[in-house]
């Protein structure tokens, strides 16, 4: 199988958007094509809705034809990258990570995980509820809840959280 689909899967709060960030700048430098159906239009490089497609989330506007122009798209590619956080829920269920494949079925996949441990990912869901949350004024009874756990340190760099890497095939 001389053909190869790098999969970003994730976990959510691992740096994914920076990851993607990164991926949508140097783009056209690339080895790997970058599919442009199933992208979500507002991010980066996010293909979250095809995972929506595989476990079947409400999210997804159903289009009939997607997966089929999905499907020409790639059958030419020698190499493909897709990366979304919502790919580890695809794969955590034994069905939808067989559907998965199965549309992948010329390609050698290999996934790409990012971990993270649960104290520096409870510290960035907190930055992510200041983030969103602010104009609500509900981040003092957030911060309250995590000021018991963490003595009041909220300061958090998403550099330091990519403490394990794994790939696996």
């Amino acid at each position: 199988m001389s053909k190869i689909a790098l999969i970003h899967c994730g976990c959510h709060k691992t740096g994914s958007t920076v990851f993607q960030s990164l991926l949508k700048k140097n783009e056209k430098k690339l080895d790997y094509y970058i599919p442009k159906n199933f992208r979500l239009n507002f991010y980066p490089i996010n293909h979250a809705p095809l995972a929506w497609e595989i476990i079947q989330d409400n999210r997804l506007n159903k289009n009939r034809d997607e997966l089929e122009n999905f499907k020409q798209e790639i059958e030419n590619k020698k190499k493909i990258l897709l990366s979304s956080e919502d790919f580890s829920l695809v794969l955590s269920n034994l069905k939808t990570k067989k559907n998965f494949e199965k549309i992948l079925s010329e390609f050698k996949i290999i996934y790409l995980c990012f971990f993270r441990s649960d104290t520096s990912r409870e510290i960035s869901l907190l930055n992510e509820f200041r983030y969103h949350y602010k104009s609500l004024r509900k981040l003092k009874i957030i911060y309250d809840l995590f000021y018991l756990k963490f003595n009041g340190f909220v300061k958090h760099s998403i550099y330091k959280t990519l403490e394990n890497c794994y790939y696996y095939t």
